[in-house]
């Protein structure tokens, strides 16, 4: 699982470096986007200075997003 998720981080790290060299835009413009969400549920206990320790739990659904963006570009 560690290793999957590693993976998975360098991949989107990568792909997400490629768009930082994108030229600028001139005239109009639509994109669309999409993800998805599936963070795992976390248990935490913390410890600030003196105070007892506090415990919690955080859920969290899955999810989609979708994006669309319209617009013009002045390049």
């Amino acid at each position: 699982m560690m290793t999957r998720n590693l993976l998975l981080g360098a991949v989107a790290s990568a792909v997400l470096s490629l768009s930082a060299s994108a030229g600028t835009i001139q005239g109009w413009y639509v994109g669309l986007e999409g993800g998805g969400n599936w963070i795992d549920d976390v248990k935490d206990t913390l410890v600030f200075g003196d105070s007892p320790p506090r415990s919690g739990e955080y859920q969290f659904d899955s999810g989609w997003a979708a994006l669309a963006t319209v617009g013009h570009g002045f390049g």
